[in-house]
């Protein structure tokens, strides 16, 4: 009984000054299995070693802990640095080792301690998409494998179009399938302009005279250019006889030719023709009052146009015939039957009693 009283101390003591070295050695087995998980040995064997190190830290929480029994557990402790040495080892050959080339060593999530799901294939490289992503066109793609169609520039990180299936930069996109200007050739990006069956960049939309822009929206069409209002009626619109000047709204189309209204009028007294008939002579534009005037066929004492029978006499001036008077006595005289005096008209008789007078 002594004896074993003093067996049982001995083991007592054992453990108390083993027991810091064995959590010691759990300590660093710990971080020894999480540097071989980290490493991911493929090989065959991985699963054993890994067995062996999980019984190993087993044993040594049983030893720390007193649970263990065995009047050897001092020589299974021994067995522990074995265990430790081919482990450290294996972490230092797991490290060592060069591991197949990757895209990007930064983008390996397990390397770094980060355990990620893959998203799925790129369909560019036909790897595994794990990290950062680009989800486009229906698939999920590496960031550097998405790339323009035409150029070849990663667009994962920048505005894209897609066309029948193909994704493009924005300068390709616009350069192979925009619209063109007509006025520059270039490729049309943002707002257009429609007309002539062309189309135009908002501010290469200019007169065809001035080049101004058409800042009010509208424009003449003449022989398939675009003019503004100014140069359309300046170049093209119909002239005014009278003034020469463009019309624009309401004319009058008289002797073959077209009349602002205001302009439609005696081109001798400006009288307006809206209301009495126009008569021309010598290219103008007469009333009837100024046509008798021009011809010489107003009556000398009226003043009125002859539209009938007329005297001529006294210098070869007009009269009605009721209007060619005796200076003297005023009654109607004939053309045979007067006689002139100092450019005045006299009857027979009249002109007796002036020379019996004298």
């Amino acid at each position: 009984m002594r004896l074993e009283k003093s067996t049982d101390v001995g083991r007592g003591k054992f453990e108390d000054e083993v027991k810091p070295a064995l959590e010691l050695l759990l300590n660093d087995l710990q971080r020894t299995t999480e540097i071989l998980r980290k490493g991911h040995l493929r090989k065959a064997g991985d699963d054993n070693d890994f067995e062996t190190v999980d019984n190993t830290e087993r044993l040594l929480k049983e030893a720390s802990s007193g649970k263990s029994k065995s009047p050897y557990a001092h020589r299974n402790v021994g067995e522990v640095s074995p265990l430790l040495s081919d482990g450290f080892n294996s972490a230092e050959f797991s490290t060592t080792t060069p591991l197949k080339a990757q895209r990007d060593p930064m983008l390996d999530g397990d390397k770094l301690g980060i355990h990620t799901i893959p998203k799925g294939d790129c369909p560019q490289c036909g790897e595994a998409v794990i990290g950062p992503v680009v989800i486009a066109l229906g698939r999920m793609w590496h960031p550097e494998h998405f790339c323009c169609a035409q150029c070849g520039d990663p667009i994962g990180h920048r505005n894209f179009f897609e066309r029948q299936g193909k994704a493009y930069c924005e300068n390709d996109f616009h350069d192979m399938f925009s619209p063109r200007c007509h006025y520059c050739n270039g490729s049309i990006k943002e707002r257009c302009v429609t007309a002539l069956g062309k189309t135009f960049h908002v501010d290469h939309f200019v007169c065809a005279e001035c080049g101004h822009p058409f800042l009010d929206g509208g424009f003449h069409e003449r022989s398939n250019s675009a003019y503004c209002r100014d140069c359309f009626y300046r170049q093209h619109a119909p002239k005014c006889q009278g003034c020469k000047q463009p019309i624009t709204n309401k004319f009058i189309n008289a002797l073959n030719t077209q009349w602002h209204p205001e302009c439609f009028c005696c081109q001798g007294c400006s009288r307006s023709f809206l209301f009495a008939a126009p008569f021309v002579f010598l290219d103008r534009l007469l009333c009837e009052q100024c046509l008798h005037t021009c011809q010489g066929s107003l009556c000398s004492h009226c003043h009125l146009p002859i539209t009938g029978r007329c005297i001529s006499a006294l210098n070869d001036q007009k009269f009605h015939p009721e209007h060619f008077l005796c200076c003297n006595c005023c009654r109607q005289i004939d053309k045979c039957s007067f006689k002139e005096h100092n450019g005045r008209a006299f009857c027979i008789s009249c002109f007796q009693k002036m020379i019996n007078w004298q």
